[in-house]
C-alpha cells in the first residue's frame, strides 16, 4: 500500500477511563460522543473504558494520517488505535 492512494474509512479508539476528545485530520476534527441516551443529564457523562468506533470524515491522500486531539481539563488515556482503510491500485 505504499505510494498508493488509500483511505481510512473507520477507526476504533481503545480508551481507558477517558472522557473528551475529537478524532479527525487536520482541520476536520469531530467529537467523540461520550455520552449515552441512559445518561442522566444533570451531571457529567462517566467515564469511559472501551472501544469508540468512529467514520474518518477525511478522503484519499498518499499518507492515510489520523489524529486524536483532546485539549479539555478531563482524563484521556488512550490505549490503541485501529484504522481501516481502502487502497486503491
Amino acid at each position: 500500500a505504499h505510494g498508493q492512494p488509500k483511505r481510512i474509512s473507520r477507526v476504533k479508539h481503545r480508551f481507558m477511563r477517558t472522557l473528551g476528545g475529537r478524532v479527525g485530520r487536520d482541520s476536520s476534527m469531530d467529537e467523540i460522543p461520550w455520552r449515552a441516551t441512559s445518561d442522566p443529564m444533570g451531571s457529567s457523562p462517566p467515564l469511559f473504558t472501551g472501544i469508540k468506533h468512529t467514520d474518518f470524515p477525511a478522503g484519499w491522500d498518499d499518507e492515510a494520517i489520523t489524529r486524536l486531539e483532546h485539549d479539555l481539563p478531563l482524563p484521556c488515556n488512550l490505549l490503541a488505535i485501529v484504522a481501516s482503510q481502502n487502497v486503491t491500485g
